[in-house]
């Protein structure tokens, strides 16, 4: 699932930052993890999609924690594009504040429950008042009609 993990051309960096220390991305894919999980065999850090029940690092059999001081402070520093960035979203957001924000953003395609067509999440009820597939209810007989 891409939603646990971001690419790092997403990612800005803070001030006084000018690379990201690939210590705190997945060891595996090189993108940022949004829940990151540390190796306890090899302390590789690694995202949910990445890791399993054997480490893809040292394959071997493992238990994951979550990162150490270390890592955690400088993850909290970055500040990450809302991935509807494409579609007119200028946020630049904490790791934390970024899957709740992605999850209500204005600017994310949905589909229209009547027709299926893909939209802007803000455009719903502009796109419901104009879509064909949409029933309307006669006035006067109480019949629906599209």
């Amino acid at each position: 699932n891409s939603e646990e993990r971001v690419k790092i051309d997403r990612i800005h960096m803070g001030e006084g930052m000018d690379t990201i220390d690939s210590d705190i991305l997945c060891s595996k894919c090189k993108n940022m993890p949004l829940s990151p999980q540390t190796c306890t065999n090899c302390q590789h850090i690694l995202c949910n999609v990445c890791r399993g029940d054997k480490c893809p690092i040292c394959r071997k059999e493992t238990s994951y924690s979550g990162l150490p001081k270390f890592a955690f402070k400088q993850y909290l520093q970055f500040k990450i594009k809302c991935k509807n960035n494409a579609t007119g979203c200028q946020m630049l957001l904490g790791v934390q504040e970024l899957i709740i924000h992605e999850q209500a953003c204005e600017f994310k395609g949905e589909k229209c429950p009547h027709c299926q067509t893909l939209i802007l999440k803000r455009q719903i009820p502009e796109h419901l008042s104009i879509c064909e597939m949409v029933k309307l209810s006669c006035e006067k007989c109480k019949e629906e009609i599209y």
